[in-house]
């Protein structure tokens, strides 16, 4: 394969056997799969089996799956329903932190606090540290006001613990301190001259965070963009947009490549003109209501040092020169268009699937699973 080209080919289909996939996570305990359905969670193994179905005490569509070391988390509609992995045929918690449905849940890396964004705009932060020894979950902060409409996708801050990016159907991105349950920052996806839209506005469907710890995030809009956001301090701001689907972006999710950054060309960025000392370090995975799966490379720009500046005093001058920060940027053109054919759920990358290469599975309105290679 030649240097700076990718290539999403298909790895595995696997037929749920149910009329829509939802949503999916990565099951760690088997390195498989989970996805959610109607009023059930099926757990598959990597040869496409099924390894497991549950059964939650609370019917209706499963809206979201996520998973630690030690449990399995479950939305249906506004209740959250936690299982130990030794036991999934009856959960160990049955609650309702939220008050309407959840979209999204998202955990941060220690496993000690689980957002959960709802229907009504609010998050709630919820305080799992005590159950991995057997304790229960509790309510730690509500995090509310400040989303007019549908809160659809939350995600920790790559970089500081105690932050998060919510997203939302009013167009807003909205940084939070969630130890405080305050608001730090909002951007209008509308006020922002490179998200504009001819039919759908940008309302915010996904959100994810670059990996390596970087303050920067990836968020799928309704008009079809791509855009990449930085964070810090106190402040969010759009670096770059790409028009990456037709319609709406259903989900997105980041890909990092966990030891040197890819190996990509200036020719396969898709830019007008190439860009000096730059390095692809994340290639976004985009799902949208078009049917297609996109990949749009992430590239850094390593600034050169700042000017020495002269300091006073009673010593010796000496030139001294302050760090600036790299930044970010998204191509301008998707680097790879893949036509899945059904309209995109979820996307989800499974890291343990196969060691050492990229696996993203995508959930659309069909009864299948598909599981592709993103292949450099």
């Amino acid at each position: 394969m030649a240097e700076g080209s990718v290539i999403i080919k298909e790895l595995l289909k696997i037929d749920t056997g149910e009329e829509d996939v939802f949503c999916i996570c990565p099951y760690t305990p088997q390195e498989g799969i989970a996805s959610g359905h109607s009023s059930k969670i099926k757990v598959w193994n990597k040869d496409s089996s099924l390894y497991y179905e549950v059964l939650p005490p609370v019917q209706g569509d499963v809206t979201c799956i996520l998973t630690t070391p030690t449990h399995l988390f479950i939305s249906v509609d506004s209740s959250l329903i936690l299982y130990d992995h030794h036991d999934l045929a009856t959960p160990t918690e049955t609650c309702r932190y939220n008050s309407e449905e959840i979209n999204q849940m998202s955990i941060n890396t220690s496993c000690s606090y689980l957002l959960c964004a709802d229907d009504s705009g609010d998050i709630s932060v919820i305080d799992i540290s005590a159950i991995a020894a057997g304790g229960k979950s509790k309510l730690y902060k509500k995090c509310k006001r400040h989303h007019t409409n549908i809160c659809s996708s939350v995600t920790l801050h790559p970089s500081k613990h105690w932050e998060m990016v919510s997203g939302g159907l009013d167009c807003q991105l909205v940084l939070w301190d969630f130890s405080r349950g305050r608001r730090l920052a909002s951007l209008n996806m509308q006020e922002e001259g490179g998200a504009g839209y001819m039919v759908n506005p940008p309302m915010v469907h996904s959100v994810c965070g670059l990996g390596g710890n970087r303050p920067v995030i990836a968020a799928g809009l309704g008009n079809g963009s791509v855009c990449i956001c930085h964070v810090s301090g106190s402040d969010i701001n759009l670096t770059s947009t790409v028009q990456a689907h037709s319609n709406s972006v259903a989900s997105v999710v980041c890909i990092s490549n966990r030891e040197e950054p890819f190996k990509l060309d200036s020719h396969a960025k898709g830019d007008k003109a190439s860009r000096d000392e730059e390095m692809c370090t994340d290639l976004v995975i985009s799902g949208g209501n078009d049917g297609k799966v996109i990949c749009s490379p992430v590239w850094k720009t390593a600034p050169k040092a700042a000017t020495p500046s002269k300091s006073t005093g009673s010593h010796r001058s000496k030139g001294s020169s302050h760090k600036v920060p790299p930044t970010y940027r998204i191509s301008e053109e998707p680097l790879t268009v893949h036509e899945h054919g059904s309209k995109v759920n979820w996307l989800a990358e499974l890291p343990d699937w196969s060691p050492g290469k990229h696996v993203v599975g995508v959930a659309d309105q069909t009864s299948n699973i598909t599981l592709y290679f993103i292949e450099l």
